[in-house]
C-alpha cells in the first residue's frame, strides 16, 4: 500500500515521467548490490525493501507511461508486446539465474543480476538520448 500512495504522489509531481524510471532502476541497482554482499541481516531487509520500492515505482511507471502515451488504437497491441516481454521474459531469467547461482554461488549472482540492470538502464538511456537528440535536429 505504501508504495502505490507513494507513486501516486511521485508520478503527480514529477514534470518528465522519464526520469521516475531511471532513478527507480539507479536505486534498484544499487540496492541489490547492497544486499548482495550485505553482512547483516538487519541492512539485507532494509535495502530489499528499498529495492523492492524502487522496483515496483519503475514498473508502475513504465506501465502507466505505456497506457497514457500510446494512442488508443495500438494500446492494446503495445500492452501485449509489453506483457509477452516481461512476463515470458521471468521463466528464462530463472532458469539463467538457478545456473548462474549453481556455478557462482547466490551472493555473485544477485550482484550480477543487478549488473545486468545497470546494463539494462544505461542502454536504455541512451537510446532514449538518441531518440531526443534526432527530434530536437528535425526541429531546428
Amino acid at each position: 500500500m505504501f508504495a502505490g500512495l507513494s507513486f501516486h504522489t511521485l508520478y503527480a509531481k514529477v514534470t518528465k515521467k522519464y526520469l521516475l524510471i531511471y532513478i527507480g532502476m539507479a536505486v534498484t541497482v544499487v540496492m541489490f548490490s547492497i544486499f548482495a554482499w550485505a553482512p547483516w541481516f538487519s541492512l539485507a531487509l532494509l535495502v530489499q525493501m528499498i529495492g523492492g520500492w524502487a522496483i515496483s515505482t519503475t514498473y508502475a511507471t513504465a506501465n502507466t507511461l505505456i497506457v497514457t502515451t500510446i494512442p488508443q488504437e495500438f494500446r492494446g497491441r503495445m500492452m501485449s508486446i509489453y506483457m509477452f516481454i516481461f512476463m515470458g521474459g521471468m521463466p528464462f531469467g530463472a532458469l539463467l539465474s538457478s545456473g548462474l547461482v549453481h556455478l557462482v554461488g547466490a551472493r555473485m549472482t544477485v550482484f550480477l543480476c543487478a549488473m545486468s540492470t545497470l546494463v539494462a538502464g544505461l542502454t536504455l538511456i541512451l537510446s532514449m538520448r538518441q531518440k531526443l537528440q534526432s527530434k530536437i535536429m528535425t526541429m531546428v
